[in-house]
């Protein structure tokens, strides 16, 4: 009997100390902490990336909208004759809206969301307008914002809405009208008379840059004025 205690003391020696407890279990959890860190940034940029495909199809439906003549039911009356776009404001950095560009008495078209004596200043001014032009309004989401969007001029001069060009944009508008596909951009910038825009070249292309919720990564959707739109990176 005495031998056979012996074996089962000699059996039940083996097992961890509490320091190698403590070991094992730091490491989980410094490996939890990682893969967390690691699904955050992924989830982050599987976000953004999406948001800017979900803008980019934006501005192609108002390119189609414009282009195919998409009826609109203005007061009662339906019309075939507005433009479609979207507009942007540096004071509202969480949404965006789709707006009709419909023509005044004499044909003539502002290619933005607003009439001359309304201030439009956000996409909620916008969306209560009394010249009923709104359509849509898009919100970013999930902790994403517009950190700014640009204008670029034929001779390669950029016109931001962060402060960071001479000139500060407060509104960028890209329009689409049949018959033509090409993109009509407007800012607070563009030459006008009246409230009229003048030169439809002013400006050669459009970007609109979107930020993570942390801050880390960075998308863009450009417009060029032939209607090319594209997804990519930062705003060049």
């Amino acid at each position: 009997m005495k031998i056979e205690n012996r074996k089962l003391k000699k059996k039940f020696t083996g097992g961890f100390t509490l320091p190698e407890v403590m070991i094992v279990i730091g490491f989980f959890v410094i490996m939890s902490a990682t893969l967390s860190i690691g699904v955050s940034k992924f989830s982050n940029s599987i976000n953004l990336t999406n948001l800017a495909y979900d803008m980019a199809l934006s501005l192609r439906q108002t390119q189609v909208y414009g282009t195919s003549v998409k009826d609109r039911t203005s007061s009662g009356v339906s019309t075939f004759e507005s433009g479609y776009g979207l507009i942007y404001f540096s004071s509202d950095k969480l949404s965006y809206a789709m707006f009709a560009d419909d023509p005044d008495v004499s044909k003539r078209y502002n290619r933005r969301c607003g009439a001359t004596s309304e201030s439009v200043a956000s996409v909620s001014v916008c969306e209560t307008s009394s010249s009923k032009e709104f359509v849509k309004k898009f919100l970013i989401g999930r902790g994403n914002s517009i950190s700014k969007f640009c204008a670029t001029r034929p001779s390669g001069q950029k016109d931001c809405s962060d402060g960071s060009t001479a000139s500060v944009l407060s509104y960028l508008a890209v329009s689409f009208m049949r018959p033509s596909p090409d993109a009509f951009i407007r800012t607070n910038l563009t030459p006008t008379s009246g409230d009229i825009p003048l030169l439809p070249s002013f400006y050669q292309s459009a970007c609109i840059e979107m930020s993570s919720s942390d801050g880390t990564r960075k998308n863009s959707v450009t417009v060029s004025f032939t209607g090319f739109i594209s997804v990519a990176n930062a705003c060049p």
